[in-house]
């Protein structure tokens, strides 16, 4: 599982990530994404995120 940090970092050199956006902390819960800068700015304005599983 990648940090917020390492997404953010990824998206300045990719375009777009596809996986997983986790939303509690054991990771059971998650939301499908393909994630661009502006659905992670989204994403962290009205969930809590905790880390994002890349496919």
């Amino acid at each position: 599982m990648l940090t917020l940090e390492q997404v953010k970092a990824r998206l300045r050199s990719r375009r777009e990530l596809y996986g997983k956006l986790v939303t509690s902390p054991d990771g059971a819960e998650w939301i499908r994404v393909s994630l661009t800068r502006a659905q992670l700015t989204y994403y962290l304005t009205r969930v809590i995120c905790y880390g994002f599983i890349p496919d």
